[in-house]
């Protein structure tokens, strides 16, 4: 017999949830954790529903004040963790209250952000999953119609549920007739079951465009009409499928013929930053986005030709390897805010 939606969720399901929620939230799961949270979110319609309510609860704790916000289920060694995981199982019934209270106060704010320099993994309710990478802001949508995320600014790696499900060798689930749409603006991508990398166009980049790179599927591009012109260039496009292994820049103008992606492209993703005879200015471009401060750059060396993989998690010693790899002199003040980056004297 099928519980109505307005049933309550066994409490034991509850604290399920709950335990659930904060493995995902301490760090990645292994790949036997993997299976096991699916077959747990598969296992019936309560579960699926207990692991909804977990979602939005998590989203409106972020939006309430820091006072109010049980911090202690940020700090997994608190000897309070079991008892903070408990009263979350027991709050997550009030969730309609709640999101009715805050609504007003949170409207205007992302419902997830990364600081700079951080990475952060977000488990939506289907079980898609969105890793952001640094300085990052969007919004989540989960409506009847559609699943939406809207990214205001930074980078992510989308990885969708069935394809999740193909990865860990699990039954394909039939597809959601909701779509999965990215929103940038005026810009809509839509995926057709895939994982792929969005970027906003950012005052670091030199072109001043957005950025799709797909790695396993196919992701649709939509400009609005309204923002295409008629005097644009012949190799724009309004509308474009992007396949597995491609990469393109677009705007609301148009968008870039596709190319060949590469492992420079997502990187980050592993916690590196790769180049491949990437001009220094351009390297150094990349760097600054996950550090706060100022690079000066000699103009004799602006264009020097960087390869390598570099940690994005220690920038001092990605500065070391630079200056112990290439003909350069790095200098720093106010610890590593001010550095510039000089041609290496030569001895006589």
């Amino acid at each position: 017999m099928k519980h109505s939606p307005q049933q309550p969720i066994p409490p034991h399901i509850l604290a399920e949830s709950a335990d659930w929620l904060m493995c995902l939230n301490e760090g990645e799961l292994s790949p036997q954790q993997q299976q096991d949270f699916i077959h747990w979110q598969h296992a019936s319609a309560d579960h699926a529903r207990a692991w909804q309510k977990a979602q939005r609860l998590l989203q409106n704790f972020e939006h309430i004040p820091g006072e109010l916000a049980m911090s202690t289920l940020n700090r997994p060694n608190d000897p309070s963790r079991r008892a903070a995981m408990l009263k979350l199982a027991l709050v997550i019934g009030a969730i309609p209250l709640m999101g009715t209270s805050y609504y007003h106060l949170t409207r205007e704010q992302a419902g997830y952000v990364s600081k700079m320099g951080q990475q952060r993994t977000i488990t939506l309710p289907d079980g898609s999953e969105l890793l952001l990478n640094t300085d990052t802001q969007l919004d989540v949508h989960y409506q009847p119609q559609q699943r939406l995320i809207e990214l205001h600014r930074g980078e992510i790696l989308v990885q969708t549920a069935n394809n999740i499900s193909k990865q860990l060798g699990q039954p394909m689930h039939a597809p959601s007739k909701r779509p999965f749409k990215v929103q940038l603006n005026n810009i809509q991508l839509e995926a057709l079951g895939t994982r792929f990398i969005v970027r906003t166009a950012s005052t670091h980049q030199q072109k001043k465009q957005h950025y799709l790179g797909v790695l396993e599927g196919a992701v649709r591009i939509s400009l609005h009409a309204s923002q295409t012109k008629p005097s644009q260039s012949r190799y724009l496009q309004d509308n474009m499928v992007i396949n597995a292994g491609q990469q393109v820049y677009f705007s609301d103008k148009g968008i870039q013929p596709a190319t060949p992606i590469t492992a420079v492209s997502s990187a980050w993703s592993n916690g590196m930053l790769m180049a491949d005879n990437q001009p220094l200015t351009d390297f150094v471009a990349e760097l600054s986005r996950y550090r706060r401060g100022f690079i000066q750059i000699d103009p004799a060396i602006r264009n020097l030709a960087v390869s390598g993989s570099f940690p994005l998690d220690n920038i001092e010693q990605t500065l070391t390897m630079l200056s112990a790899t290439y003909p350069v002199n790095i200098t720093h003040r106010f610890g590593l805010y001010w550095v510039a980056i000089a041609p290496k004297s030569i001895k006589k």
